[in-house]
């Protein structure tokens, strides 16, 4: 298990047999739902915003992110400064981005969103379709830009 230290607990990883059923649909709902349970609770400022963003790729691939702030995200990505696949597939253009009030659960959305195909991404960032409690987490999306 590990060396414990003062004061902090370790948890007991979830059993590979619940992460990983047979079938893909139950595979990726199982691998989704507990890396939501295993995700620990962060507190935050009251005043913070975190937000969840789908860029355009000059290539025209899609790219999913988290920022505290998105506009400057993006000229960080466009500089070529930012991430490894943003900088090989520059320029971006933000497509949507949503505001969430905490890191954690901003950084769900963006893993949930990652798992989605692209024709999924486009849906959602144009609000035609729905995906479960995903939909449900998410504000109307946004264009920071």
């Amino acid at each position: 298990m590990g060396i414990a230290r003062p004061g902090v607990s370790l948890r007991t990883p979830t059993s590979v047999e619940t992460l990983w059923p047979a079938t893909g649909k139950e595979r990726e709902t199982s691998l989704l739902n507990a890396s939501l349970q295993l995700a620990a609770p962060m507190t935050e400022p009251a005043s913070e915003q975190h937000h969840v963003y789908i860029a355009l790729c000059a290539d025209g691939s899609l790219y999913t992110g988290y920022s505290k702030n998105v506009e400057q995200r993006l000229k960080t990505h466009n500089k070529g400064k930012g991430g490894r696949y943003t900088r090989a597939h520059r320029p971006l253009k933000l497509l949507a981005s949503w505001s969430l009030q905490t890191k954690t659960e901003a950084l769900r959305v963006e893993y949930a969103i990652k798992q989605l195909t692209r024709q999924q991404k486009l849906a959602l960032a144009e609000g035609t379709q729905t995906f479960g409690w995903l939909s449900a987490a998410l504000p109307k999306p946004g264009h920071e830009m």
